[in-house]
Order: C-alpha cells, then sequence, then structure tokens
C-alpha cells in the first residue's frame, strides 16, 4: 500500500487511521495516479508563486502539488464540513461508503501539510465564495480538483480567471474526454470555456488539462 503519510517513526497516518479507521478504508481504495498528476505538476507550474488546490478533499496531492511548485504561498481551499456535514455522501469506496468523517479528511491534510504549514493556509470554504475576496491577478496557478460537474466547473473557471497574473495557469483534475466517463462535465466545462477565446488548452494528458491566456 502506497505509504500515504511520509516515512518516519512519528507516523502521523498510523495515529489517524487508528483514530479514523474509514480514513485508512477510504484511502486504501483510492486510484491516486499521483506519480503521473506529479510530473505533469512539474512540468506546467509556475514555480515559487502563489498557488491554490481547489478541492483537498484528504490532501492526499498536497504535498505533491507543493514539490512540484515550491510556492511561497499554497491554499488549500475545500468546503469539508460548512458543504457536506459530518459525513461524507457515500460516493462509493472513496468514502468508505458514507462512513468517512469530513473531521477525518481535515485532521489528514493538517497532517500532510505540516512540514510546510508556514508556507500554507487552510481555506474552509466554497471555492465561489473565497475567489471573490481575491485581488485580480493574485494567484500564479489553480489546481481545480472539486466537483468535476459542469456547471459547477464553468462557474468555477470564470471566477479563476480574473485572479489569475498574466502567465497564470489553470490545471484540471479528472477531465475525462469520453462522453461515458463519470467527470465528463468537466471537459465539457472546460472545452466551453475555452472556446470564449480568453484561455486555451495547452495539455491534456492523464485526465489533465493545462488552460493558459491565449496568446494575442
Amino acid at each position: 500500500m502506497l505509504h500515504l503519510f511520509g516515512k518516519g517513526t512519528q507516523d502521523p497516518g498510523r495515529a489517524l487511521y487508528s483514530r479514523f479507521p474509514a480514513l485508512k478504508e477510504a484511502e486504501s481504495n483510492i486510484n491516486h495516479r499521483s506519480e503521473k498528476r506529479e510530473r505533469i505538476a512539474r512540468r506546467v507550474l509556475p514555480k515559487e508563486g502563489v498557488g491554490a488546490e481547489i478541492g483537498v478533499f484528504t490532501g492526499l496531492f498536497s504535498p505533491q502539488l507543493y514539490r512540484a511548485s515550491s510556492p511561497r504561498k499554497l491554499y488549500l481551499v475545500d468546503p469539508w464540513h460548512t458543504l457536506f456535514g459530518e459525513h461524507y455522501p457515500s460516493w462509493g469506496a472513496c468514502t468508505a461508503f458514507g462512513q468517512l468523517k469530513t473531521e477525518a479528511a481535515i485532521e489528514a491534510v493538517k497532517a500532510r501539510t505540516r512540514a510546510f504549514s508556514d508556507n500554507a493556509s487552510l481555506v474552509v470554504d466554497l471555492s465561489l465564495n473565497w475567489l471573490p475576496t481575491l485581488p485580480d491577478g493574485h494567484l500564479d496557478w489553480v489546481y481545480l480538483d472539486s466537483s468535476h460537474r459542469y456547471e459547477d466547473t464553468l462557474q468555477e473557471l470564470a471566477a479563476i480567471a480574473p485572479k489569475l497574473k498574466a502567465g497564470g495557469v489553470i490545471l484540471c483534475d479528472d477531465c475525462q474526454a469520453d462522453p461515458q466517463g463519470r467527470h465528463h462535465g468537466c471537459f465539457r466545462a472546460i472545452r466551453d470555456f475555452t472556446r470564449q477565446g480568453e484561455f486555451e488548452i495547452f495539455l491534456l494528458e492523464h485526465s489533465q488539462a493545462a488552460l493558459r491566456r491565449s496568446a494575442p
């Protein structure tokens, strides 16, 4: 099994998995795809800037994003309990069929990001509430991994756009071009967003789509 909390004698994962058995059950059933995702993040994300991960869940990918981009500031944005309450819905194995607590997810994120907590900020809110609070041009990159639904993704992309610097990048997870794919709505939203002309897709690989502003 993938070592999910980092190595060392003071492994926080052991204590968290003991405290939240559903967390261990859920994470043992997730298809992490972390190595491929991290390689793409290294290729496309600006370095030493200000980034945001929107849709953090239990923070499995947060350390990889940090390693890939070495940001001076990383926002970790997720609604957690404010949207879902005490337990996540039953999304299948990834939420232990509704047994996973949102408290467990937050505690896992804190444990996984402790090494770079001085450069990270947890934002417990919906992205569409949080993004308007930022100054325009504040972000160098965004990793979007939220609901993947068409309307949500389209609204989030529109809200992210003015907050990106000129050379900023949006990297989207679970962008499935196959119409039969579970998250095809994410692909449709990105396609329709880029058809407006301000942004273009410059990479589509391993269900990751990278967007940047179109050349003049």
